[in-house]
């Protein structure tokens, strides 16, 4: 019976110090995407996340970012390079595309 008692604690330590493990994972995940917003990442990373870019404006990241997944209502339009200029491709809303980009624009 002692034996019984000990292993039924054992198993509840181990399960308590698995689950805080747990919590510690996802409480240092990234934020979520929330509808409305633009969001980039980078290697699997969020990099930023922004209210979508209005048409006419340009917003240039600091950094390249490799995925941009659009929850806003508004396509946006993803540069290849700084500055809102060269090439280009559309992003429309709810789309996550896979594109190595520096900056976006309104459409």
């Amino acid at each position: 019976m002692v034996n019984r008692i000990r292993r039924i604690v054992l198993a509840g330590a181990a399960a308590t110090l698995v689950m805080s493990g747990l919590t510690a994972q996802v409480a240092a995940a990234d934020p979520p995407c929330y509808s409305g917003e633009v969001c980039v990442y980078r290697d699997g990373a969020l990099l930023d996340k922004f209210p979508p870019v209005r048409p006419g404006q340009c917003r240039t990241l600091g950094k390249y970012y490799d995925r941009i997944w659009n929850r806003s209502g508004n396509v946006q339009r993803t540069w290849y390079t700084g500055g809102c200029t060269g090439g280009n491709q559309l992003v429309y809303h709810g789309e996550n595309k896979y594109i190595f980009s520096v900056s976006v624009g309104g459409f």
